[in-house]
C-alpha cells in the first residue's frame, strides 16, 4: 500500500520532483482570454528639430519602454535616442489585462490610417502615431491637429504607464 501511494505521488510531481503538477484549469464559462498585444505610441514634432520626440512601447510580455530624443537626429531621421535595454516598468497581469481590454474596446483598431482636421494647418505641432498588434491583427494609425477619442484613450493610458 505504501509503495502504491509513493508511486502515485511520484507520478503527480513535475520533472524536478519537488511539487505536484498543476492540472490545466479551463477558463470559466463566459470569461474571455486576455488579449495578446503590443502597442507603441510615438509623438513626432513637425518643427525642424527632432528634440523632444518621444516613444512609449509596451511589448508582448508587458515590458514598458520609453525614449525621448535628447539630441538632434541625423538628417532624414526622427529618432536619436534608442529604447533602453531594460524596461522602465513591467505591467502586472491585471494591468496588462486592463490595457488589452482598453485597446480592444476603444475603437483604436478601427481608426483610419490618418485623422486630421481639414480646417487646421498641419505645419506645426505634432504628429502622433499608434502602432498596435492585437491578437494577430495590426493597426497603424496617426492623428494630426485633431483629437480622436479612441486614440486619446489609448495614448493617455500609455502616458500614464510611462510615468511609473
Amino acid at each position: 500500500m505504501k509503495l502504491l501511494a509513493a508511486l502515485l505521488l511520484l507520478s503527480c510531481t513535475n520533472q524536478r520532483g519537488d511539487s505536484p503538477r498543476e492540472s490545466p484549469r479551463p477558463e470559466p464559462a463566459g470569461v474571455a482570454a486576455a488579449p495578446v498585444f503590443s502597442v507603441e505610441f510615438r509623438r513626432i514634432t513637425r518643427h525642424p528639430t527632432c528634440l523632444g520626440n518621444e516613444r512609449i512601447k509596451v511589448d508582448d510580455h508587458g515590458a514598458v519602454f520609453t525614449a525621448t530624443n535628447q539630441a538632434e537626429c541625423a538628417s532624414g531621421t526622427v529618432w536619436s535616442t534608442p529604447y533602453p535595454a531594460a524596461p522602465r516598468y513591467r505591467l502586472t497581469s491585471a494591468e496588462r489585462d486592463q490595457l488589452g481590454h482598453l485597446i480592444q474596446t476603444s475603437g483604436a483598431m478601427s481608426l483610419p490610417p490618418l485623422s486630421t482636421d481639414p480646417n487646421r494647418a498641419t505645419t506645426d505641432g505634432y504628429r502622433e502615431e499608434l502602432d498596435i498588434v492585437l491578437d494577430g491583427r495590426h493597426a497603424a494609425v496617426a492623428v494630426e491637429s485633431t483629437e480622436v477619442a479612441a486614440f486619446s484613450r489609448v495614448r493617455q493610458a500609455l502616458i500614464d504607464l510611462s510615468t511609473r
